[in-house]
């Protein structure tokens, strides 16, 4: 049986704001198909009021 780390375990999230709705679509179609998990955000305040720092 093989171990894994907890940091083999744990996806990075990324995050991307971008007012251009092609653009943000296109970039987290791309990155979710490669496997990371992705939040999109369409302002900075979207961003401030919607992402958890945890």
């Amino acid at each position: 049986m093989t171990t894994y780390s907890k940091r083999e375990k744990l996806k990075p999230l990324i995050r991307i704001v971008d007012d251009n709705q092609a653009i943000l679509n296109s970039l987290t179609f791309m990155l979710t198909c490669e496997g990371y998990e992705v939040a999109s955000f369409s302002s900075a305040e979207a961003f401030l009021a919607g992402d958890t720092p945890s």
